[in-house]
């Protein structure tokens, strides 16, 4: 992977994850986060 497409990827991880987070707030639950996860594991490569 290209050191853009590495950052592209670290920028997109964080919004998913900043999204989830004020998910999480508004719902007074973890469950965004943890679908978060799951798509982020589905998604990308380990």
């Amino acid at each position: 992977m290209s050191p853009e497409a590495e950052a592209d990827l670290a920028r997109l991880l964080i919004a998913l994850l900043e999204g989830a987070q004020v998910l999480c707030r508004a719902a007074g639950d973890r469950e965004p986060f943890e679908r978060a996860a799951r798509a982020v594991l589905a998604a990308v490569p380990v």
